[in-house]
């Protein structure tokens, strides 16, 4: 079972809100408080539904709402918490006040993503690259041997003790060659993929004849 309807559809006004349509709102809000937006625009005499109600006071019309005009220091927090939180615009809206989500969401997808974007790529670090903890991004990773990892190490004896950064040091970004090996391997299995689907119950056999009529 789904949740109930606010109402029928047919009749209402979509697009943008008029200036009449703000002042009814937000009066009725002031009288009869929030709350209740299914039945809200029946008695508010509005030809809207009850989610583009509530959308439109806590996005637009609420009290306190800071909008446009994002400060220097809102965007370096609004980039730390995403990279703590990622897309949770709720809790990183709780953190900056007189935000909202939905504006910090728009600002993400349309300037600020792009933005520390370019700054993570200019700062010297590519793609692939290394990261703050000493080893490879997470960005194309390969794991090496652990007799390849150990520095200074005898080959045939015991590894030292590990120290919690040598975890990292496992990691290396992928080559070129790695890369087309391991289009080659895929290539490969397409193919014998392939020719099982044909008929052939053998790879190494198939030939012309197996599957001409």
């Amino acid at each position: 079972m789904g949740r109930k309807a606010c109402g029928p559809k047919e009749g209402l006004n979509r697009g943008s809100w008029t200036a009449m349509e703000d002042d009814i709102l937000v009066s009725y809000i002031r009288k009869h408080g929030e709350g209740k937006w299914g039945c809200l625009p029946r008695k508010a005499g509005l030809k809207r539904c009850g989610k583009s109600c509530r959308l439109r006071w806590l996005n637009y019309l609420r009290p306190g709402i800071k909008r446009g005009n994002i400060s220097s220091d809102e965007e370096e927090l609004i980039i730390r918490l995403h990279r703590l939180l990622g897309n949770r615009w709720s809790l990183i809206a709780g953190r900056l006040p007189g935000r909202t989500d939905n504006e910090i969401k728009n600002y993400w997808n349309t300037t600020l993503g792009r933005k520390a974007v370019r700054t993570t790529t200019s700062g010297g670090q590519p793609k692939g690259g290394t990261d703050e903890a000493g080893g490879a991004s997470p960005i194309c990773r390969r794991r090496l041997p652990l007799s390849q990892t150990t520095t200074g190490a005898v080959s045939g004896a015991a590894p030292d003790a590990a120290s919690p950064d040598d975890r990292w040091s496992r990691w290396a970004p992928a080559t070129s060659s790695t890369r087309k090996r391991r289009w080659r391997w895929r290539r490969r299995r397409g193919r014998t993929i392939r020719r099982r689907r044909m008929g052939c119950r053998s790879a190494s056999t198939w030939t012309w004849a197996s599957w001409a009529p």
